[in-house]
């Protein structure tokens, strides 16, 4: 995918030291792509949930490529309390995810996590 300029900000002075190109190939200002990451992670009206964070470019094409940690990595800088917001979305995510494709596994209202075996719950 070539784009000439960022689909955030619409700035035509894309280059390699002030963008970024997400796998699905959409690029954009770094300050751009982290402003929307940031934004996200600070809306408090939904639960963020990083396995669904998707591309914020060209919205003509509904992009849906998922952002990998390394792009979020990039962009935070790998430390602070976002990167540490992240990476506990991240792993909360993970388990919510986990849970809710097994059957014989639920969490408890304590936090825990037990695993069923026909009558039998294992805490």
């Amino acid at each position: 995918i070539e784009v000439s300029a960022c689909p955030i900000c619409f700035d035509a002075t894309l280059d390699k030291d002030n963008s970024i190109t997400l796998t699905c190939g959409h690029s954009m200002c770094t300050e751009c792509f982290t402003d929307c990451f940031k934004n996200t992670l600070a809306d408090k009206t939904t639960v963020f949930n990083p396995l669904h964070f998707t591309c914020p470019g060209d919205p003509s094409t509904l992009c849906q490529e998922v952002v990998g940690e390394q792009f979020v990595a990039a962009c935070l800088g790998g430390e602070g309390s976002e990167w540490n917001e992240y990476t506990t979305a991240m792993e909360e995510a993970i388990v919510e995810s986990f849970l809710g494709s097994s059957a014989q596994v639920a969490k408890c209202n304590c936090g825990r996590v037990a695993r069923c075996r026909g009558d039998n719950v294992v805490v």
